[in-house]
């Protein structure tokens, strides 16, 4: 069973989501793994990976269609992970910002904003480092739905902090790098920061 989970991010890592999701959606439903806690919680993660491939297209209806049925997954997520490991886990910050990225999708932007904020104020900084990938999803969720309620300067605070972390992370002209700076601008716009995004 566990090398069909291997299996399926194989899938996922190819681009072959629907395959991916078949074999996961099987082993969620396996009789010796149904009452598996860390089993369901990693079968979980893998199927929410799947949903943010397909997060990306550019079909509304269907974008809107992937965010509803990936929503009950994050949300049980988060229940399992926090049930389990505890609410200051790492897998439970990544759990609950993906389930706030979606919540944001779905245009319940207060929701997923106070559930970022959850991620990036009970002391994830000083455990997990500023630039932890947990962190910097709630930055830029939190960054979008505050944006999708008229806010403008903490977006362009957040996606400032995001570029920085970036930095770090990333060479100068590694295009994750430069998409992150990219779809940053917006929010650095908004903010009334234009000399920091022009530099």
């Amino acid at each position: 069973l566990e090398a069909q989970r291997s299996v399926a991010i194989i899938h996922m890592l190819r681009g072959r989501v629907d395959q991916a999701e078949a074999l996961l959606r099987r082993l969620r439903a396996h009789p010796a793994l149904a009452d598996k806690e860390m089993s369901q919680i990693t079968i979980l993660g893998g199927l929410l990976a799947v949903y943010t491939q397909r997060f990306s297209t550019d079909d509304s209806g269907r974008r809107d269609q992937y965010l509803a049925e990936a929503e009950p997954l994050a949300l049980e997520w988060v229940e399992r992970t926090t049930r389990r490991l505890g609410p200051r886990s790492t897998t439970t910050l990544q759990a609950t910002t993906k389930w706030a990225e979606i919540v944001c999708g779905r245009g319940r932007y207060a929701e997923a904003a106070a559930a970022c904020r959850t991620v990036l104020e009970n002391g994830s900084a000083e455990r997990l480092g500023e630039c932890h990938s947990a962190r910097t999803g709630a930055m830029y969720t939190l960054a979008e739905c505050l944006t999708r309620m008229g806010e403008e300067q903490e977006p362009a605070d957040l996606l400032l902090r995001v570029i920085q972390c970036a930095r770090t992370a990333y060479s100068p002209d590694n295009p994750v790098f430069l998409g992150i700076v990219s779809d940053s601008l917006r929010y650095i716009e908004r903010g009334g920061r234009g000399a920091e995004g022009e530099a």
